[in-house]
């Protein structure tokens, strides 16, 4: 029986038009489980399937911009303070914060993949990942 947490889960990628991840032994575990996605795809209408796709596209494009944009709020003073408050009180200057933000960008550009390229096996997986994550937090659920 799946938990409340993972129908209300399911129920928000149905919103979303997606494919649901197949969230059916703990709360969050199978997420990683591709083969499942790939089955559900597999076994809608061509032009269903081809939807589905493209929206998770779009929807993962979202979370990534977002995520992106979170980071490059990290070369302003204020927000690299919040996020990265030390107690020695040093504060790195603006061009090192911001060579720190061009080495994190490069990081998710690894992590998920260049854009407009075919994202390898782990990419993917971390794709799902990202999307899951963020309907997970969109909604209100914790662990």
């Amino acid at each position: 029986m799946k938990s409340k947490k993972a129908i209300l889960i399911d129920l928000m990628y149905m919103e979303k038009g997606l494919a649901v991840p197949g969230c059916d032994v703990g709360p969050w575990l199978p997420v990683e489980d591709g083969a499942y996605v790939q089955r559900a795809l597999n076994s809608l209408p061509e032009d269903e399937s081809r939807t589905a796709r493209r929206k998770f596209r779009k929807f993962h494009r979202k979370c990534r911009k977002n995520l992106e944009k979170a980071t490059e709020s990290w070369k302003s003073r204020s927000v690299y303070d919040k996020v990265f408050s030390s107690a020695s009180g040093c504060r790195p200057t603006r061009s090192e914060r911001e060579v720190y933000v061009e080495k994190e960008l490069d990081f998710l550009r690894n992590q998920y993949g260049r854009r407009n390229a075919q994202p390898g096996y782990d990419q993917a997986g971390r794709r799902r990942r990202l999307v899951f994550d963020y309907l997970r937090k969109e909604s209100g659920l914790k662990d």
